[in-house]
């Protein structure tokens, strides 16, 4: 594995061939899809991948003083990897391998190119590769020693365990032993012992999860310790008390259950690609987080589930990504192009084109799961899936529609996404549940309007022609109707999700939105962002949720939330121009009223009526309509549970759930 390794082996053992994708099997992948074959070159690209990224490190370090400190040279770990790999080469791959190495060499490397800063010496950094090297010689069962660093009193073998020492400086090291009895890390003040059966309380071995319901098996290291397990910067052990290990444990049997039973093509995915889970802070419901980076393939960092079904969707959305990550180390979908930022329905802030991609993939990878979700349901959870199969399948059709076109694409990358769109066009015409369809409408819509006012700003110029025209009583002059805004990210964008989430608690327990929360004043806590008039929407209660929205704008004039639900609201009422307006331009609306309120004018105009006026010559394109107009013609699947338009709630607002 060394320079050195290489010259001194037969002359094959350690070169590496290129990866090569036959095209069937870019195209599988591009449809969402992989069978086992293709997913184990996936892996097997990702070990090679990992072998150059270490070697790049390696060189990188070599001849730097302070990238080693009181620990030995970079280059006697790597001797020690070559031992092992030469006494068994499956242990080193398992630690080479694992996510977190991965995770490790890439912000090493960052930080050595002055890319990243870490208040760790940097010798302390990269000395965790003495650690890796004592990790898979530990598992192969050889004998030696060697001194690893000790990061605030803990020293973490990867794959293996931690160890707690106490009473040392921030930045200190520990001699670790290796031979006939369990290995010991030594210092002055400890010795401790790092094996699972040593029963030293300083130990803490890593844990797994392991479920084989119905004789399939799921195994994966939950990983609360390991220095690199997050994505973006290094973490101290979080070690899992037993009754929150026991309720990941729980559900994750549940979610694996599901996956096994009605999805298998998605469950072998799992099963190849899963390697550890990250533990990650309590999310509210309906909001679990969850992440990966394509420098740790195969691990995913997750809150707390809300349940079976919520896991076994973010399992699928989280191996979609490392596909595509492991992909995109083969070939290039993209170049980095101008920069340019997008709307996606999945995140509140715009993203690069790169970003895009991965949405599109991951979320692709999520519909699919609702779409056979739905059909395998009843009742609440039978509304649910059909819910988030509109939502999702429409997400990805319009993040594909903004890309599709983008210079940046490579031809493989137009490739990719033209496979990925004939899918999509069979799902855009299934049929789902009317009522189910137009909540799932008006969410996705209300996202879009919520963002475009965080993120978008129209031009001062025609803001202030069409104010002038509003003035002046005449139609709004088309140019100025139409300029395209200019995009000015809001770093404290949040809360684009509050009626998503007040929609999921009503299609999951089946409640009628007026008897949650408790207490009113208790919403904005329980769901972020959510106010009391959003429940008169969800009610289909169109004159009082107007009248609540308006109320919020008469004492915050340019609070989005409270914007999207009035246009959401003229919907409802059959405003057609005024919910036009407010839906496809509400930054627009929004920045004409602001000037025709300023400057202590004794009647500024209703927000309703300029929203109309505005709505009445406003064109939209129509591909931009095309996928929700079409699913609003079609006929829904039976639902054992009934969820109704409320009569009281207009043409398309308000939802009444028959238990």
């Amino acid at each position: 594995m060394t320079s050195e390794a290489v010259r001194a082996s037969p002359p094959d053992r350690f070169l590496l061939g290129p990866h090569r994708l036959a095209a069937r099997d870019f195209d599988a992948l591009a449809s969402g899809g992989a069978d086992v074959a293709v997913l184990r070159q996936l892996r097997a690209s990702e070990h090679s991948q990992r072998l150059l990224l270490l070697r790049t490190l390696l060189d990188t370090v070599r001849g730097r003083l302070d990238a080693f400190g009181p620990l030995p040279t970079a280059d006697q770990a790597w001797d020690l990897l070559v031992q092992t790999e030469r006494s068994d080469a499956a242990q080193v791959a398992a630690v080479l391998d694992y996510p977190a190495t991965g995770l490790w060499a890439a912000l090493t490397l960052r930080r050595l190119r002055g890319r990243r800063f870490d208040d760790s010496p940097l010798w302390v950094e990269v000395g965790h590769l003495h650690a890796i090297a004592a990790a898979a010689a530990i598992r192969a069962g050889l004998s030696f020693r060697t001194l690893l660093p000790v990061r605030r009193g803990i020293v973490v073998l990867p794959t293996l365990g931690h160890a707690r020492l106490p009473g040392l400086g921030p930045w200190e090291t520990a001699e670790l032993v290796v031979g006939d009895r369990p290995p010991r890390l030594v210092t002055a003040q400890h010795e401790v012992f790092c094996a699972d059966d040593a029963r030293d309380a300083a130990w803490l071995p890593l844990s797994t999860i392991t479920v084989e319901p119905d004789g399939s098996r799921l195994r994966a290291v939950v990983d609360d310790m390991d220095p690199y397990r997050h994505v973006v910067h290094s973490a101290m052990p979080v070690p899992l008390q037993d009754g929150e290990r026991e309720r990941w444990r729980t559900v994750f049997a549940g979610a694996w259950r599901i996956l096994a039973r009605d999805h298998p093509d998605q469950a072998v995915e799992v099963t190849e690609l899963l390697r550890s889970v990250v533990p990650t802070a309590a999310a509210p419901r309906f909001l679990a987080g969850s992440a990966s980076s394509g420098d740790a393939f195969g691990s995913a960092l997750l809150s707390v589930p809300d349940g079976d079904i919520q896991l076994a969707a973010t399992l699928v959305h989280e191996m979609q990504h490392a596909k595509l990550g492991a992909l995109l180390h083969l070939v290039d979908l993209y170049t980095p192009g101008d920069g340019a930022r997008f709307y996606t329905p999945w995140r509140d802030d715009p993203r690069p084109v790169g970003g895009v991609l991965q949405g599109i993939y991951a979320f692709l990878g999520v519909t699919r799961f609702w779409r056979r979700q739905r059909v395998v349901s009843a009742g609440n959870r039978a509304a649910a899936a059909h819910f988030e199969f509109a939502l999702w399948r429409e997400g990805v059709r319009r993040a594909t529609d903004v890309v599709l076109d983008r210079p940046e694409l490579t031809a493989l990358g137009h490739r990719f996404l033209a496979n990925l769109s004939t899918v999509l066009a069979g799902w855009l015409t299934e049929p789902v549940p009317g009522a189910v369809l137009r909540l799932a409408q008006a969410v996705h819509d209300d996202h879009r309007s919520g963002w475009r006012l965080h993120h978008l700003r129209p031009r001062d110029e025609a803001v202030a022609d069409l104010a002038e025209a509003w003035t002046d009583g005449r139609r709004p002059p088309a140019d100025a109707l139409h300029a395209a805004p200019s995009l000015s990210a809001d770093p404290k964008v949040a809360g684009l999700a509050a009626r998503a989430v007040l929609v999921r608690h009503l299609l999951h327990d089946g409640r009628p939105p007026r008897t949650w929360p408790p207490s009113s004043a208790d919403l904005g806590r329980q769901v972020r962002g959510a106010i009391p008039a959003d429940l008169a929407w969800l009610a289909g209660d169109a004159p009082a949720a107007t009248a609540g929205f308006e109320q919020t704008l008469d004492r915050a004039p340019a609070d989005p939330h409270a914007w999207t639900g009035l246009g959401l609201a003229a919907r409802d009422s059959s405003d057609d121009s005024a919910a036009l307006a407010l839906v496809e331009r509400p930054e627009l609306v929004r920045a004409v009223h602001r000037v025709l309120s300023a400057g202590g004018r004794v009647d500024p105009p209703a927000r309703l009526e300029l929203a109309r006026w505005l709505g009445r010559d406003l064109r939209v394109r129509s591909s931009a309509r095309e996928g929700l107009a079409q699913l609003d013609r079609s006929q829904g699947h039976r639902v054992d549970v009934a969820v109704r338009p409320n009569p009281a709630g207009g043409v398309a607002g308000g939802w009444v759930i028959d238990s």
